[in-house]
């Protein structure tokens, strides 16, 4: 198993701006398809695995988290409707 890369929550903070990240992360949503995004994923306040790897999907499931399995059209589909607010 690799090890994590922090530079996602490292960019986050850098983007962010200094004091914000914490309140940003405790609204957040976060898919993501690898665990080696687990530190972001539990981070923020609703992690969803898409398209999970095996050791994203077996996590997800334990803690309960929602995780979808999508194509390539449904997620052009998903992110218009998204843009459009519903």
């Amino acid at each position: 198993m690799k090890l994590p890369n922090p530079s996602k929550t490292s960019h986050f903070k850098a983007d962010a701006g200094p004091g914000a990240d914490a309140a940003l992360l405790d609204a957040a949503t976060f898919y993501s398809d690898s665990h080696n995004d687990l530190p972001l994923l539990e981070r923020v306040a609703h992690p969803v695995a898409v398209n999970a790897d095996p050791e994203l999907a077996a996590i997800a499931a334990a803690r309960g988290w929602p995780q979808l399995r999508i194509g390539p059209g449904q997620a052009r589909e998903l992110h218009a409707r998204r843009q459009a607010g519903g």
